[in-house]
């Protein structure tokens, strides 16, 4: 994994900066940010358990974790970081290294992904049609998904329906096969493959 924004204080000031943690906190150079208070460069509401993990690290030698922490930037704008702290010795003194990866991109794209979901979801289960996401087995079926209108089919409920094979839910044999051999022949032929459940 590439190299996060990495800065080495002494549990106050910073004494260094790499060239990610420049960028990260919207510095002009090293220099901006050697010298302040560490605890400028994190939100006030999230100061007391960054210190708490600092201080640990300082104190016992282990190193320390964070998720999710409001990290600051220069210019005030928050973004949301992972860090983790561990101990080093820096010109001869005890010192934490920081390593801080901002992960409000991926949090942004886990929000969207949801809201996708939620979207498709609605979709699914709006339609009288039944519909499942189904995976192949060797002689069976696999529920992974099922929407309302197929649980209703089967006089059960969605949950219930989850991870349950076929046989499972007493789905006859020849309607096993007759679906086994239709999604045969989708995957070698690249195409939807009609089935009726008799």
């Amino acid at each position: 994994n590439a190299v996060g924004a990495i800065i080495v204080h002494d549990g106050n000031t910073i004494l260094y900066a790499n060239d990610a943690a420049i960028g990260q906190y919207g510095a002009e150079n090293a220099a901006d940010l050697m010298g302040r208070d560490v605890s400028e460069i994190i939100d006030s509401d999230d100061l007391a358990e960054a210190q708490k993990n600092r201080q640990r690290v300082l104190v016992t030698g282990a190193k320390s974790f964070g998720e999710g922490h409001r990290c600051k930037r220069l210019d005030g704008t928050i973004f949301r970081g992972n860090a983790s702290f561990s101990p080093i010795e820096w010109e001869g003194r005890q010192c934490v290294l920081e390593e801080i990866r901002d992960i409000s991109e991926r949090e942004r794209a886990d929000e969207a992904l949801r809201e996708s979901e939620n979207t498709l979801r609605g979709f699914y289960n709006s339609l009288d049609l039944m519909m499942s996401i189904i995976e192949k087995l060797d002689d069976d079926v696999l529920h992974i998904s099922d929407n309302d209108a197929a649980a209703v089919f089967f006089g059960s409920t969605t949950n219930a329906m989850q991870l349950r094979t076929a046989r499972e839910l007493r789905v006859p044999e020849e309607n096993i096969d007759r679906l086994l051999a239709r999604m045969v022949v989708a995957k070698q032929s690249g195409k939807p493959a009609n089935y009726l459940n008799e």
